[in-house]
């Protein structure tokens, strides 16, 4: 799962970042991933422990939030620390 986690994380960062640089005027740039999780205490782990990941990658975390009606679906809300 970590595995997962992180080459998603990777590809959203290439795609934010080839984005960004083709983008010419000053646009800011979100990104928000759903992720169907089984253990949310293990799934917390490891995206924490990729926050500098995402952080080198210029790539800033908005918020973390639970579906209130489907409880293993969470959504992270992100954006671009660049500008077009």
């Amino acid at each position: 799962m970590k595995n997962l986690i992180k080459y998603t994380l990777i590809a959203t960062m290439t795609l934010l970042s080839i984005t960004s640089n083709a983008q010419t005027s000053k646009v800011k740039h979100y990104l928000s991933i759903t992720h169907k999780v089984t253990e949310y205490t293990k799934w917390k782990l490891v995206f924490d422990e990729t926050k500098s990941d995402r952080t080198e990658a210029g790539i800033e975390d908005i918020f973390v939030k639970k579906d209130i009606n489907q409880h293993q679906l969470y959504y992270v809300s992100c954006r671009s620390k660049k500008s077009g």
